[in-house]
């Protein structure tokens, strides 16, 4: 609970990556020694059939309740950086995780209790794009789920009593 250290997730890096391309990545993050990862995932978010990376990390300089989310493509045979965001958290770094599926990398955070967003990223053709977003918002015994897709625009919003689920 304590996030893992750079030199540990070069370490997990190494099943899949070549060394020169793990360097590229810790190019991009920074300060090994002020750095922890706290979730990562491999996966396709390229369509390319290649696998790409995504790693959500925290600076301990940083004083702010906040982690940066690198993305990164495999072009080339280089890891190259596609996008960086921030996100907030509420009580630890550990409400801010990554997962790549579905051609998607999707970033899931904690607004607040019971209060989620989970936001869909893509890369083409050199672009790299919000694709899709999921939210849940929880008022009383009623919560509200809501979901746009961004790439064919449409939305879908899901009333529901927490209780019954009616």
């Amino acid at each position: 609970q304590s996030g893992t250290s750079l030199k540990e997730f070069e370490k997990k890096l190494s099943d899949y990556y070549d060394p020169e391309l793990i360097e590229d990545v810790v190019q991009t993050i920074g300060s090994a020694d002020q750095v922890k990862v706290w979730s990562w995932d491999i996966g396709d978010f390229s369509s390319d059939e290649h696998n790409d990376l995504a790693c959500v990390v925290r600076y301990s300089k940083e004083k702010t309740k906040q982690c940066s989310i690198f993305f990164f493509v495999d072009i080339n045979g280089s890891l190259i950086p596609a996008g960086n965001i921030t996100r907030d958290f509420v009580d630890s770094p550990l409400e801010v995780g990554v997962a790549i599926r579905d051609a998607s990398c999707y970033v899931t955070s904690k607004k607040e209790q019971f209060n989620w967003n989970i936001v869909g990223y893509r890369y083409r053709h050199g672009i790299f794009f919000e694709s899709d977003t999921f939210s849940t918002s929880r008022i009383g015994t009623q919560t509200m789920e809501t979901f746009t897709d961004h790439v064919q625009r449409r939305n879908k919003i899901h009333v529901f009593s927490t209780r019954n689920e009616e």
